[in-house]
């Protein structure tokens, strides 16, 4: 087949060259895979056998990577570059070890979906050490430093600047962190355009600089190694121009010229005049768009109606200039307009919450409008790039709230959502449509209409028991009567019934639960001793013959419920910690508080020691605690006492130690 292009313009709105070339048609009917997975930094690099449209979702050991990470797609121009790259901000994910990954809803170009992908990679200690990636021009003044990771905010000080000799002070360079680089990438400008070095010297069009870069940390506060390199800057002597009259665009009452390279904010709106069919339009503001700065924006005063046709727009010299401060020179362009009425509408809310009182989430889109059957279809509705009729969303129910067909609810299956903390970007189909044909887009440019829901979530994730192993106090134990349990998250453990131990085929009571100070685990006590060398099982269940409930009532800390499951007993380990967890050793009774009463002359022994407890056996001391004595309790207390200087401590009774000696009194 053959393929001719023209009048192409690429993302900076240059025109790309005329091409002429045979095209060979083949069937690609295979489903993208992963080859290859490398962590540098907090960047993940995901390498894919063939290129990819589409990425749904990422998740890591079972969590979601955030929706703020940065996804890129490599140069899939050239045989084997088909990369995708992302931002790790979750420090779990980084960690030493093997991570496994899965990716969801897996596009290729061809229309071949891989609906679940799963591989490791591995992460060790130098991924922690932030390093430069690239340094290069920005501007007339200014360059980017991109890191492999990010970094805590570099200043001036972090830099050395050098032309030929001279170090340009810090007072002369700016640091600017790059939005939405999550700290990865800043610009540094150079302010030096007077005084005895300025940047470019008179006459002097381009500088070639010695850039150093230092003591710089990554966000864990590890330094990175100092980084030299030379970065050539050129003076920007052209004067802005509009780039092509047909990709201007007109919305509601703003014209939008787009120029070949990016403006400054300020603008003579008295150079710029419009006229339609010779008419003259009355401007109501003129500014360059905060965003994309290739653009500038004319709003039309509201006295004139933007409708279809072309518009007529002449720019004065001197109306703009960029971003070098060169000023434009008078120039005339055209917007066609293509107004229609209606056409695009937004949801007027999307609200998160949660079904009845069960932490179920749910999705509520308010769409003030009679809509479509479209607007009940799963299809059309994605959640972090993956449409939710994808297996990965089974379960999940939509249906229209009252007979208006103005409001649709989602209902999301149980356990997709492991934090109240979460998100997830909502993106609605241009296929969704009103019952009059109207359809859903974003009302300022009509693209794809999305949201970033982060609030109103709730954990629905149900904790899980992992683990169940023996636990003995000492190496050569061989029995015990402890059992640690570990479950996926932190849970509220108090029924014994909903643990069912089986040892040999014999079940085992359970005595008591504890948990330790993480709440993954979970501590059981058993009525008896179990000997080591037997194998057995720990299984949360439901099952009445065990569990008069019939409830589980093993609960994470947003109220989900334990799933029932069964894990093998067959392991021991020694964790002295949590065997005195279960077994504490017994505590000493509180110190007595006593009062006395005196005798009745000097020889006398009619004394006696009072405010003690009946039916407690004390013992009584007249030496400081150097020998103790048993006493004799009458009522509440010891009598037939001479003169002298007396305290008082509960006996000790078995593994029960002494309790501490009362105060001291004395007796006349």
């Amino acid at each position: 087949m053959k393929v001719t292009t023209k009048n192409i313009l690429d993302k900076d709105y240059a025109k790309v060259e005329d091409f002429t070339g045979e095209y060979a048609i083949f069937n690609d009917k295979t489903a993208p895979a992963v080859t290859d997975m490398v962590l540098s930094g907090s960047t993940l690099t995901v390498t894919f056998s063939e290129p990819v449209k589409q990425v749904g979702s990422l998740r890591v050991d079972g969590k979601t990577v955030a929706v703020g990470s940065t996804a890129f797609y490599g140069d899939t121009t050239k045989a084997g570059n088909y990369k995708v790259a992302y931002t790790i901000t979750d420090q779990d994910m980084l960690k030493k070890g093997t991570h496994n990954a899965v990716f969801y809803a897996v596009d290729d170009f061809a229309g071949n979906s891989a609906s679940m992908l799963t591989a490791n990679y591995e992460a060790t200690d130098n991924n922690v050490k932030p390093s430069v990636s690239k340094v290069e021009k920005l501007t007339t003044d200014a360059f980017r430093v991109t890191f492999a990771s990010a970094v805590n905010q570099p200043t001036a000080s972090n830099f050395v600047i050098k032309k030929g000799n001279h170090t340009f002070p810090d007072g002369q360079v700016t640091v600017t962190p790059v939005s939405g680089s999550n700290g990865k990438s800043y610009d540094v400008k150079i302010n030096a355009t007077t005084g005895a070095n300025p940047l470019y010297a008179e006459n002097e069009n381009s500088v070639s600089l010695s850039v150093e870069i230092k003591d710089y940390k990554g966000t864990n506060n590890v330094f990175g190694d100092k980084y030299t390199t030379n970065v050539t800057l050129t003076k920007d002597t052209t004067k802005p121009v509009v780039q092509n009259s047909s990709i201007n665009t007109a919305s509601g009452q703003v014209l939008t010229v787009i120029f070949n390279e990016e403006l400054d904010t300020t603008v003579d709106a008295t150079k710029v005049s419009v006229t339609k069919d010779g008419v003259r339009v009355r401007v109501a503001t003129v500014a360059v768009n905060g965003t994309d700065k290739k653009k500038a924006e004319i709003t039309i005063d509201n006295a004139h109606t933007v409708t279809d046709g072309t518009y007529n727009v002449v720019f004065g010299a001197g109306a703009l200039k960029d971003l070098a401060g060169n000023e434009n020179a008078a120039q005339n362009t055209q917007v066609a307009a293509k107004i229609t009425s209606g056409q695009v509408f937004e949801p007027a809310t999307v609200v998160v919450s949660q079904v009845g009182s069960t932490t179920q989430n749910k999705l509520t889109i308010t769409y003030n409008k009679k809509m479509a059957a479209s607007a009940v279809d799963l299809k059309n509705y994605k959640l972090d790039g993956v449409p939710l009729n994808n297996p990965l969303y089974a379960g999940t129910d939509i249906a229209f709230t009252n007979d208006n067909k103005n409001v649709v609810e989602i209902v999301l299956p149980k356990g997709e959502v492991s934090s109240s903390s979460y998100s997830a970007l909502l993106e609605i189909s241009k296929d969704v449509k009103s019952d009059a044909g109207e359809y859903v887009a974003k009302s300022a440019d009509k693209s794809t209409y999305t949201n970033l829901l982060n609030t109103g979530w709730a954990d629905d994730v149900a904790p899980v028991l992992n683990e169940a192993v023996y636990v003995k106090q000492n190496t050569n134990d061989t029995s015990s009567n402890v059992l640690k349990l570990t479950f996926s998250e932190a849970v509220t453990a108090t029924d014994a019934e909903d643990f069912l131990v089986n040892i040999a085929g014999t079940k085992v009571s359970v005595a008591d639960i504890v948990t330790t100070s993480s709440n993954k685990e979970v501590i059981i006590k058993t009525a008896t001793d179990v000997n080591l060398a037997q194998a057995g099982t720990v299984e949360i269940t439901t099952d009445k013959k065990h569990n008069t409930n019939d409830v589980i009532n093993i609960v994470d800390a947003a109220g989900n419920k334990a799933t029932a499951k069964q894990v093998t007993l067959s392991t021991s380990v020694v964790d002295s910690g949590a065997y005195d967890l279960a077994n504490p050793a017994p505590v000493a009774p509180s110190a007595p508080t006593i009062s006395k009463a005196d005798t009745s002359g000097p020889a006398a022994t009619d004394g006696k020691i009072t405010g003690l407890t009946a039916g407690v056996t004390y013992q009584i001391t007249s030496d400081n605690g150097t020998t103790w004595t048993d006493a004799t309790l009458t009522g509440t207390e010891i009598t037939g006492l001479g003169a002298g200087t007396y305290k008082v401590r509960v006996k000790a009774s078995g593994s029960t130690p002494a309790s501490p000696a009362s105060n001291a009194v004395t007796i006349s």
